[in-house]
């Protein structure tokens, strides 16, 4: 059992607000829809989906995602797939962190070390890449999400806005960012690129 509370101002993109037990029904139905007798939802185009519907309030943004990062529909068998890189894409221009909880699906093809594998690879790609970070347990399903949930409230309490000038050009542009510090075990979690708007 895991109790939290949700950060004041969470909405959906229709604009209702976002309730603890939204939360725990999204869970529980995700855990449900996952036996072989049901269609494996692809997890990077519901990433992108959902990017899309995200309202423009201009403030910093996070998404969870719960999935084991196998995509059925698009997958293939090169190390990254299809709708990854555009997941990533549309995150950074947004600025929104995207974190995932790897959780195994049931059922005979999920139980692929190969396929396992490369899930894990994708997750981390696209989280890594847009500051948020992939947890999980080997292979297996991880005991309880709590840790995991901890640690990620751990992060989003210690976010800061770091601004700079740039010049985005007639259609903007992506700029690659390096963080360095002098002090000593101290570790920046931020994405790879930053999106510079066109000037207007």
């Amino acid at each position: 059992t895991y109790t939290f509370e949700l950060r004041k101002g969470i909405r959906y993109s229709t604009g209702g607000v976002v309730k603890p037990a939204d939360i725990r029904r999204g869970i529980e139905r995700a855990l449900l829809l996952s036996g072989d007798e049901f269609p494996k939802l692809p997890p990077y185009l519901a990433v992108i989906d959902w990017l899309k519907r995200w309202p423009a309030t201009g403030g910093r943004g996070s998404l969870l995602l719960i999935s084991s990062g196998i995509d059925y529909f698009r997958g293939g068998f090169g190390p990254f797939y299809p709708d990854v890189d555009t997941a990533i894409d549309r995150a950074q221009r947004a600025n929104i962190n995207l974190w995932s909880i790897y959780s195994p699906t049931v059922g005979h093809r999920s139980r692929s070390f190969f396929l396992s594998n490369m899930g894990q690879n994708n997750l981390s790609k696209m989280t890594d890449e847009t500051g948020g970070e992939t947890y999980y347990l080997g292979t297996s399903a991880p005991v309880s999400f709590k840790p995991y949930l901890d640690e990620i409230n751990l992060h989003l309490n210690n976010q800061y806005l770091l601004g700079f000038v740039g010049d985005g050009g007639a259609k903007g542009k992506f700029v690659r960012l390096q963080l360095k510090t002098e002090l000593h075990d101290v570790e920046f979690s931020h994405a790879n690129n930053a999106f510079i708007w066109p000037a207007k």
